[in-house]
């Protein structure tokens, strides 16, 4: 689990409905988006919806399209990889989509269970959270779906497990944060299980660590978006509620600064 997760990454990803919001880095309408379309940005988006969808944008069109016939739970995290293929968590398993639509390999989550997040490691392996009673951290071999080491999380026993967890990465120092909506807070943990921080007072939908400065970026889900140093002070956030955008999950800074946020 400490390895990065090399050349894995490609467009812009993101996962929800598709409602995006271009925001400067002070919250207010990004100036680009209104003189240009956001057209100039490729995407790779995967819809939390009533169907299970995928998309790839290109130029301002769809250039490819994946729809979920089955049409059973929600996608919550996809990425799409360097050969085309698409990781993809949808509620009730994780499965591995080829360029064709058609599924290289898949896992079921367990009964009573649910997986809403992954990401690969390397080309060999994959991390995941497993929403449950209890709830866990699984590292995968793939293609052999063999579990190669696990660990329990932390969570409320109130509640449907669904309610869990969304959203985990990790991090430049080989760690996994871990974004717990149940308990309302942010996890680091080592490869080992071993609990190394955690950040309290959020309602976390997702987490990512900012590229250079270590930060969290933290997206609430009641519209608040905070990124927070390590010793946990917030040093920027934004309120996407007065935009309308209530219910944000994932958020993706530019490099100009501005951000993507979607709900």
């Amino acid at each position: 689990m400490r390895r990065k997760p090399n050349g894995h990454y490609k467009w812009c990803r993101i996962a929800g409905l598709m409602i995006v919001l271009a925001l400067s880095v002070n919250g207010s309408m990004a100036q680009e988006t209104i003189d240009q379309s956001l057209a100039r940005h490729n995407f790779f988006y995967a819809g939390q919806s009533k169907q299970r969808r995928m998309f790839i944008v290109k130029d301002g069109q769809v250039d490819w399209s994946y729809v979920d016939r089955l049409g059973r739970g929600e996608i919550s995290d996809a990425i799409l990889m360097t050969d085309g293929h698409i990781l993809v968590a949808h509620q009730y398993g994780v499965a591995e989509v080829d360029a064709s639509g058609q599924t290289v390999w898949q896992y079921a989550a367990p009964e009573g269970t649910e997986i809403h997040t992954v990401q690969p490691i390397g080309r060999t392996h994959i991390v995941f959270v497993q929403n449950g009673k209890p709830a866990k951290a699984v590292v995968m071999e793939i293609p052999s779906k063999r579990i190669v080491r696990e660990f329990e999380l932390p969570t409320s026993e109130k509640g449907s497990v669904h309610g869990q967890f969304r959203n985990a990465r990790l991090s430049s120092r080989g760690t996994y944060l871990i974004a717990n909506m149940a308990l309302g807070c942010i996890h680091e943990y080592t490869s080992d299980g071993k609990e190394v921080d955690r950040w309290t007072g959020f309602l976390p939908w997702s987490v990512q660590e900012m590229p250079k400065t270590g930060n969290l970026l933290i997206t609430g889900r009641k519209g608040l978006i905070q990124e927070i140093n390590r010793q946990g002070k917030t040093v920027w956030q934004m309120n996407t509620t007065v935009y309308g955008v209530t219910q944000p999950q994932k958020t993706l800074r530019l490099k100009s600064g501005n951000h993507l946020v979607n709900n």
